[in-house]
């Protein structure tokens, strides 16, 4: 699974000019590859004495306003990521990890988030540090979980107690929308339209593709209101909208999309 590097740029300089930070290397270069035996000292230090049953692996300098080194680690024999300043401040820590260990609160909360939503990612944050404020007390826990909506990818966090803090929505301006007849789609996805279309007349498929992943968006007319579905290439079912639609056009609509 691949982890996305985080960039960080615009930080306030004045609230980072503390003893804390006073012996940060300042510079503005493209990321560095670095393997185990080149991690700094403090770092490997502030490593060993924080996760004592760590074992270091490569690692990553990001050079941006500040020096931070993302270390791979193997801890009890799963893999994560540790992010920590040059002078051995260790700022977070990742790790994926499966929905059964989500907090109670959190997996109640994503019930009601992404309900029927297909999850690709769960991320277990613990931060340590943040680089504007003060070291924090104890390690807090952050839940990042990643689901397809729509077709879509989205990203949310949550706090251990389930509370919401950020939802992120793919917005890839490359995706590839088409057009397409009913009877064209795979036999599993028509066979997903139709079941849920029952007696109604589907009247739009749009086949998209982004990010090399495929899917299908198909439209009817139910009880007075729109109903739309998005289907995977398999014919799973990945979500469903039902809107209010005072347009009485649909009679207009191709009839290509007929069975």
């Amino acid at each position: 699974m691949t982890h996305e590097r985080h960039k960080r740029s615009g930080l306030v300089l004045g609230l980072l000019i503390t003893a804390m930070l006073a012996c940060l290397v300042w510079q503005a270069t493209a990321a560095e590859k670095e393997d185990a035996g080149r991690v700094p000292e403090a770092v490997r230090k502030a490593i060993q004495k924080t996760f004592p049953k760590a074992k270091i692996g490569n690692a990553e300098t990001s050079r941006h306003v500040m020096v931070i080194h993302e270390v791979d680690l193997v801890i009890e024999g799963q893999p994560c990521t540790v992010e920590v300043l040059a002078n051995g401040e260790i700022l977070n820590m990742e790790r994926d990890i499966p929905a059964a260990r989500l907090p109670k609160a959190v997996s109640e909360a994503m019930k009601e988030q992404a309900a029927n939503t297909t999850i690709t990612e769960i991320e277990e944050k613990q931060v340590h540090a943040r680089i504007s404020v003060a070291r924090l007390s104890k390690p807090e826990m952050i839940y990042e979980i990643e689901y397809t909506a729509n077709g879509r990818e989205v990203e949310v966090q949550f706090t251990q107690d389930g509370k919401l803090l950020s939802r992120k929505v793919e917005d890839d301006d490359d995706g590839n929308e088409t057009d397409v007849s009913l009877k064209d789609v795979p036999a599993a996805v028509r066979k997903t339209i139709l079941k849920h279309a029952g007696e109604n007349r589907v009247t739009e498929v749009e086949k998209q593709t982004r990010n090399g992943k495929t899917t299908y968006e198909a439209e009817w007319r139910q009880g007075g209101k729109e109903v739309e579905i998005t289907v995977d290439a398999d014919g799973n079912l990945l979500g469903r909208e039902v809107g209010d639609d005072d347009e009485d056009d649909d009679d207009d609509d191709d009839d290509d999309n007929d069975d």
